[in-house]
């Protein structure tokens, strides 16, 4: 199954989202995979492997745009790097030998796209994601429930760190508790930053 998109257009041109994307996808082509974070490049454009990238930046294009149209560019990007921020923040409280980050640490990247998900599943819970079927001789295009989709990235991400279950520092658990940070950071930041907008609801979630 290839999913591809979600049902809910987006009513603006989601420039930030796509931006990320993009610049994940070069500093990931251009920085070395032992790089370790002391300057200029944030931690949180960081990726250590090609499932990382790709779990992360598909993730990121199925539920950012529509986060950047409810929220407007600007603060869609202040929701990323305030929750990537918040991962961080609680790496750093449950392992302090954690810092500074290196690759793929899930005050990276990852917490910033659960934070993503979360403002998400906020706003959209009964969205669906639109998945492509190959079949013998043809193919289906099918709606699953958007949570299965945020449900299959966070296993992925859990997977991905089983390797660093030894590292006190980097451990499973550890960078699991970031992104679950992210994951309620992004619930909150979205919440508050809806409270001073008008509603402007042009999609009805009881009619999907």
């Amino acid at each position: 199954m290839i999913p591809f998109r979600d049902v809910i257009p987006s009513r603006i041109a989601p420039i930030v989202t796509v931006g990320l994307i993009a610049l994940h996808s070069a500093i990931f082509l251009l920085v070395p995979a032992e790089f370790s974070w002391q300057g200029p490049i944030p931690w949180f454009l960081l990726h250590d492997g090609w499932i990382h990238l790709v779990s992360n930046l598909w993730a990121l294009w199925l539920f950012g745009d529509n986060i950047e149209s409810r929220l407007g560019h600007w603060r869609y990007l202040l929701l990323y790097v305030l929750t990537a921020a918040s991962a961080a923040v609680v790496q750093v409280w449950a392992a302090p030998g954690s810092w500074p980050p290196v690759v793929g640490q899930g005050g990276g990247p990852g917490g910033a796209i659960a934070g993503i998900i979360g403002g998400y599943m906020l706003l959209y819970p009964g969205s669906r994601i639109l998945v492509i079927v190959p079949r013998f001789l043809s193919i289906d295009v099918v709606e699953v429930p958007a949570v299965a989709f945020a449900g299959i990235w966070f296993a992925t991400q859990l997977l991905l760190t089983l390797g660093r279950l030894g590292d006190p520092a980097t451990g499973g658990g550890v960078l699991f508790l970031a992104y679950g940070g992210g994951f309620a950071a992004g619930i909150g930041l979205v919440w508050l930053f809806k409270q001073g907008q008008r509603d402007k609801r042009w999609w009805d979630e009881s009619d999907r």
